[in-house]
């Protein structure tokens, strides 16, 4: 069999694949018009909400906004890469690919297909041993102190056979070789090359003298999964105090980056595509009673702080509150506060069309971890713990007032000092006004006295602020031609009006479309936005990038397909982008309806698609000086702070600025 390129296999792949059908596996279609209607499995969907265009080859959720080709619902609906599903795909149909993904044109086919193989050998590696592992649970009999931990825990004998099952445990023997021994006789490759087991992460390399011992012994096994539910790793419990650590982990391999993987998304991540909700815990145990007890949105950092990873991690299967159940230790309140620093750049911002994230603290009572309050509490009386979570702004205003005797006037004065820069720090005015009722009233002070503290520590920040020299304060101002980076577009911290922007948006959005109603007339609309330089004056950033890939490739804008595969690609990091353009294919449709462009004749079409562009390009225009104006605004009052009598030389200024970035507009010359 002759191989064939990434692209090429991608393209013959998705040739052969029937959108309509992909879906209706997952979804059950109805016929409404051109299209087909379903509710979308990627949310909560009461109506149906998805639309399938089996010309097109797209789909599109008009509610949660998830959108693309067939390869997008099944990343989506598998919770694969591009990559991933093109190879799985690939072998279905027995096509040989010659390179996996794109790669330096300095390395050959045997490269990769050499480092396949260390992956898969790697992967058989993982699963012989969990095998081994579970084996020795159940047939050796040094294995009874692993069993007695676990009735100890779980001592009705059915929640015993769930979770041995289920989390498929093990047991690691005492002995420098058992397991290593095992993989030498069922696995040819490691006699070749036993340095395999070190790389795997099941044995070590002795310092003395010449060999390998297991890495894990006497020990109590659990199996550490990736979101496809392969074994990638392993946790391993001692069995007695004396033995130390408690816990030991594999190292990091190529399989398991342990900031890239949460224990138990294997098993969590259809309740949480559900419930839009993970409860972050984190031990192996807290996760694994969640489950048994019916709390199936459970994950484990398992003693890794949370990073930026897990949480894109979590995203990906639409999560859009997050609870974190750390032990109530001072080790796990800390853990906590961590986590939430991490976390606040992206707390109140959208991750998708409609959703927020959400961040909770639940505090266990009585300094308990989640594991011992599930198995003496149940699971009813966790879910209520769950839903009285504390909102991270409380749980850190909380933290900041924790240990001091409230009762001493003294005390209280050192816990308002800490208490207050907390609450500066809300920015949502009801959530402000909130916390300060509430602390007000737990510190024995009013609410005017604490109001006065938070703006007298507001009034002391800014004149820190003002005190800086002239450079430092221009410095904190964005630049008049960086327009994009300087006021973020679709955020809730915008400072531009609600109407201007939807303005923008709207004109952003027709352009795009009349570029992509017409496939004859492509490239004529496409010479009139190249001499507009439209592309300057498009702030929405997923736009800009569809934008510029219809200006600058016109061989791939002619086919959505290709743009879309392009976007698959990037889908991993920058979902809206596809579920943006999506949207256009789907709404560019109707668009050219609603104007009848159909109805009108060829030799007037290209004219009445002029006149489209120029009303559209007018309204960024107008938008744009709108915007110049307003960071023109904001530079000259940053300057007025260094020299506050230049108030009627600003004014002159601004006036003057005003009439130079009156631009000119299509027809105008």
């Amino acid at each position: 069999m002759v191989a064939i390129s990434f692209t090429e296999a991608s393209e013959r792949i998705k040739s052969s694949l029937d959108i309509v059908e992909v879906v209706q596996r997952h979804v059950i279609l109805k016929k409404t018009g051109r299209s087909f209607t379903g509710k979308c499995p990627f949310h909560n969907d009461k109506s149906p909400s998805m639309n399938v265009n089996r010309e097109k080859g797209i789909f599109k959720c008009f509610a949660c906004g998830v959108g693309g080709d067939a390869f997008t619902f099944l990343m989506k609906i598998e919770n694969r890469s591009f990559g991933e599903l093109i190879r799985e795909l690939a072998d279905e149909q027995g096509i040989d690919i010659l390179r996996e993904g794109r790669f330096d044109q300095g390395q050959d086919a045997d490269e990769f297909a050499r480092r396949k193989e260390a992956r898969e050998r790697m992967q058989k590696l993982m699963q012989l041993s969990a095998q081994f592992y579970r084996d020795n649970l159940s047939t050796l009999t040094s294995a009874d102190p692993a069993k007695a931990a676990l009735l100890k825990r779980y001592s009705d004998e059915l929640d015993y056979e769930d979770v041995t099952e289920k989390f498929e445990l093990g047991f690691a023997p005492a002995g420098w070789e058992n397991l290593a021994s095992y993989l030498k006789q069922n696995c040819d490759f490691v006699q070749a090359n036993p340095n395999l087991l070190v790389d795997a992460g099941l044995a070590s390399i002795r310092e003395h003298g010449q060999g390998h011992y297991d890495r894990f012994r006497n020990r109590l096994i659990i199996p550490i999964h990736d979101d496809q539910n392969r074994i990638i790793a392993f946790g391993a419990r001692s069995l007695s105090d004396e033995d130390k650590p408690k816990y030991l982990n594999s190292p990091e391999t190529a399989l398991y980056k342990k900031n890239q993987v949460l224990y138990g998304l294997n098993y969590a991540k259809e309740a949480i595509r559900q419930t839009r909700t993970a409860v972050v815990m984190e031990g192996y145990f807290d996760v694994i009673s969640a489950h048994l007890a019916g709390i199936t949105e459970a994950v484990g950092s398992c003693g890794t702080a949370l990073t930026e990873q897990h949480l894109k991690l979590l995203s990906r299967f639409g999560v859009e509150r997050i609870v974190l159940a750390f032990d109530s230790d001072a080790a796990g309140l800390k853990a906590a506060l961590s986590a939430i620093e991490l976390m606040t750049p992206y707390l109140d911002n959208p991750l998708g069309k409609g959703a927020d994230l959400r961040l909770q603290v639940l505090t266990v009572p009585s300094g308990k971890d989640p594991d011992d309050y599930i198995r003496e509490h149940g699971a009813l009386a966790f879910r209520e713990l769950m839903e009285n979570a504390q909102s991270h702004w409380r749980f850190r205003c909380e933290m900041s007032i924790q240990g001091f005797n409230l009762n001493d006037p003294e005390a209280r004065l050192e816990a308002v000092s800490r208490l207050t820069p907390e609450i500066c720090a809300i920015s949502r005015p009801t959530v402000r006004e909130d916390m300060i009722q509430r602390y007000s009233e737990r510190l024995g002070v009013s609410t005017e006295a604490l109001l006065l503290e938070v703006r007298r520590f507001e009034k002391e920040s800014q004149k820190h602020v003002s005190s800086l020299p002239k450079r430092a304060i221009l410095e904190t101002v964005p630049p008049l031609n960086s327009v994009t980076q300087s006021i973020p577009f679709n955020t809730p911290h915008n400072p531009l009006p609600a109407a201007w922007k939807q303005h923008q948006e709207v004109a952003e959005k027709t352009l795009l479309k009349l570029l992509l109603v017409s496939p004859d007339h492509f490239e004529q609309v496409r010479t009139w936005l190249v001499q507009a330089e439209v592309r300057d004056f498009f702030l929405n950033p997923y736009h800009q990038q569809i934008l510029a890939t219809l200006l600058d490739d016109a061989e791939i804008a002619n086919n959505p397909s290709s743009m879309l595969s392009i976007f698959n690609h990037q889908a991993s990091e920058s979902p809206e982008l596809l579920y943006t353009f999506t949207e256009l294919l789907f709404s560019a449709e109707n668009f050219s309806d609603s104007l009848e462009l159909a109805s009108i004749s060829p030799a007037v079409l290209p004219e009445r698609l002029h006149t489209l562009v120029d009303e559209q390009i007018v309204k960024l225009n107008n938008c744009n000086r709108q915007l110049q104006l307003l960071q023109l605004k904001l530079k000259l009052e940053a300057d007025a702070l260094h020299n506050p009598d230049s108030e009627i030389m600003h004014t002159y200024a601004f006036h003057d600025q005003y009439n130079k970035s009156r631009l000119p507009t299509r027809g105008q010359g």
